[in-house]
């Protein structure tokens, strides 16, 4: 069977420079982990390795699992039924690309062990590989019966600011693409904000908790903060808060790869935080318990610089960024706050309230939607028009389309139970810093 292996701190077209006891790289291009595919026999799949550079080095593509996942679910199909990726039949029912579709990603949606949006990203990506082959012929098609499948154009609703001057644009597609069902009020349906009794029963377990983890999940739900944002916090960032008016009963802080926070996208945005949070979070910076974290870390980056001992990619990454910016939080033993280890610890704690209350099943993530669901509402009760506070809440969320800053006014006006205003986040909330 096919199988992905991941190497580490991969350099592209570097030259290797030999010395007597080490091998060393000059000048190329660190392209970080790259996945490589080995078929059943353990042989490396060259047409499909070259592919995977091309994404990280020419399309410079930062993370293309979700490619490697779909093409090693394509070479294990063509395996397990002998076919190969450059012969195709003029029968389309034979064509190793329409059979993977309907015999192994459409089967699998039927029997629900695979969503209708995750095949068509995997067919999706299939499609890509074929066209990159094509394109630097890799793979020669002399007559279109010959093809893989047929490249088509569908109409889409144009959903951007321009969209009044061209409301239909056209998309290029294939006829492998596998149709999404649409839900009705699908998007509404996603956003799970915290109802006030949840936000009541957060409130009060979460002063009891570190303070580390307390100040993290007010981040999400004061400030809107994706999972890795609050990881990647940095004091730089911190340092660089303003007041948003003369009451500065809010600060703004810019966030982006300029002061090390890894946003989405690697996208520049600011974000608005609550002046009793901003104090909380510059007691932390400054306390004991905070700076003997520090001193360890510290003492981990001095020794990767003058040791030669062979650590992972992600942690030498992860102390490279920190010598240049100083995490806000850090790890008892001295490590970056890392999301998966953050993701963990919520999935713990709210596992610890769903005991008092069942209902309580929420998403780290959903604290983001909350905030900008009471902060959307509290803006629509003041001055600003509906245009303006959309404008609000799209910059300090960071969302690249209006669309998706548009689904929580369609989830304000069904839902009637959030016409609190956001001073009621802001007070159930920072009982928890008092309390703490």
């Amino acid at each position: 069977m096919a199988r992905i292996i991941h190497s580490a701190r991969v350099t592209h077209g570097a030259r290797a420079k030999i010395s007597f006891d080490s091998i060393d790289y000059c000048d190329g291009i660190e392209i970080g982990s790259l996945p490589t595919l080995y078929n059943e026999h353990g042989q490396f799949v060259e047409i499909v390795n070259l592919w995977f550079l091309d994404l990280k080095t020419v399309k410079r593509l930062e993370d293309i699992s979700s490619s490697a996942r779909a093409l090693l679910r394509y070479w294990s199909f063509l395996e397990r039924e002998e076919l190969e990726w450059n012969h195709f039949p003029p029968v389309k029912r034979l064509k190793p690309t329409y059979r993977f579709r309907t015999n192994d990603l459409l089967n699998a949606v039927k029997e629900g062990t695979l969503a209708f949006t995750t095949a068509n990203t995997y067919i999706g990506h299939v499609v890509q590989f074929y066209l990159w082959t094509i394109e630097n012929h890799h793979l020669v098609i002399s007559d279109e019966k010959e093809a893989p499948f047929t490249i088509e154009f569908v109409e889409r609703r144009n959903n951007d600011v321009l969209a009044h001057l061209r409301p239909k644009i056209s998309v290029q597609t294939s006829d492998l693409r596998i149709r999404v069902p649409k839900v009705a009020n699908a998007e509404v349906q996603s956003l799970t904000p915290l109802s006030q009794e949840h936000l009541s029963l957060l409130s009060s377990n979460l002063c009891h908790q570190s303070t580390e983890f307390m100040l993290m999940v007010l981040l999400a739900c004061k400030s809107g903060l994706r999972l890795r944002e609050v990881c990647s916090l940095t004091i730089e960032a911190l340092s660089q808060a303003r007041p948003a008016n003369e009451l500065k009963l809010r600060y703004m802080i810019t966030i982006g790869p300029q002061n090390g926070v890894e946003t989405k996208f690697r996208k520049k945005r600011t974000i608005e935080v609550p002046s009793p949070l901003l104090n909380a979070l510059q007691r932390y910076a400054l306390s004991e318990r905070r700076q003997k974290r520090l001193s360890k870390l510290h003492a981990k980056i001095a020794k990767q610089e003058i040791s030669r001992v062979k650590i992972s990619d992600n942690i030498k990454k992860s102390l490279k960024k920190a010598s240049r910016f100083e995490p806000l939080f850090i790890s008892q033993q001295g490590n970056c706050s890392q999301p998966e280890v953050l993701n963990s610890r919520w999935v713990a704690f709210r596992n610890e309230l769903a005991k008092k209350e069942p209902g309580f099943r929420y998403r780290f993530h959903d604290l983001r939607s909350t905030y900008a669901t009471y902060r959307l509402q509290d803006l629509l009760e003041s001055s600003l028009t509906e245009g303006e506070a959309l404008d609000c809440i799209m910059g300090w969320m960071g969302h690249n389309n209006e669309r998706t800053t548009f689904k929580y006014i369609r989830y304000l006006k069904k839902n009637e139970m959030f016409k609190y205003v956001f001073s009621l986040l802001d007070s159930v909330m920072d009982n928890a810093i008092r309390g703490n």
